[in-house]
């Protein structure tokens, strides 16, 4: 299961394709959650797959370390975790290191590790 971590503050229709995929934690904007809130109306039972988090207090980098262990916590069977809108960097990489050895990989859109 992939999980994507998005800090696009405007995503918009791009999470459609990026849910089929896998769950999104999309940052909290205005926009990302007038969609969001669309998403969790249609949807007919509650979901982890699609959630919002707050990333205005901190750096990116620092954001998606945070997130690590509540993603691991929340989706245990994922085995991709990708980063749009930002590049996983040493401190996130380690962390994802010690929940499973894996490979990390540039993408066009930010970063995206894989559990070997």
């Amino acid at each position: 299961m992939r999980v994507a971590i998005v800090f696009d503050p405007d995503f918009g229709e791009a999470l459609i394709p990026q849910a089929a995929n896998g769950a999104v934690w999309l940052v909290d904007t205005l926009p990302n959650r007038r969609l969001m809130e669309r998403l969790w109306a249609g949807l007919s039972e509650p979901t982890n797959d699609l959630t919002l988090f707050d990333a205005a207090r901190a750096g990116l980098e620092t954001t998606l370390a945070s997130l690590v262990h509540t993603i691991d916590e929340h989706h245990p069977d994922w085995t991709e975790f990708e980063s749009v809108g930002a590049r996983i960097e040493d401190d996130t990489y380690r962390l994802l290191m010690n929940i499973a050895p894996g490979t990390l990989q540039a993408t066009a859109r930010g970063s995206l590790f894989r559990k070997a």
